[in-house]
């Protein structure tokens, strides 16, 4: 199981909100005043599959074909493995 936080400008929340029901996962929004990070941009934390991992990073990339290199100051992606987190 991997832990996943997802920061977007919040432009292209609806782009990244079709890619986690494509991917049939839930996640909870918080969206950003300024304080925590830059002023429009919201964050997505989700708990995912880790073969959905390297699916839900592609899927953030082919958002924008045009130019790759910009896509880290539109959306980033952050992961954890959160196994030895896990409380039985």
């Amino acid at each position: 199981m991997k832990f996943v936080m997802v920061i977007a400008n919040e432009e292209y929340q609806t782009q990244v909100e079709e890619i986690f029901n494509y991917l049939q996962c839930q996640a909870t929004m918080i969206a950003s005043t300024g304080d925590f990070l830059q002023y429009g941009e919201i964050i997505y934390l989700l708990g995912i599959e880790e073969q959905q991992e390297e699916r839900l990073i592609q899927l953030c990339c082919d958002m924008f074909p045009e130019d790759e290199n910009q896509m880290s100051s539109r959306i980033r992606v952050y992961t954890m493995k959160i196994d030895g987190f896990l409380k039985c």
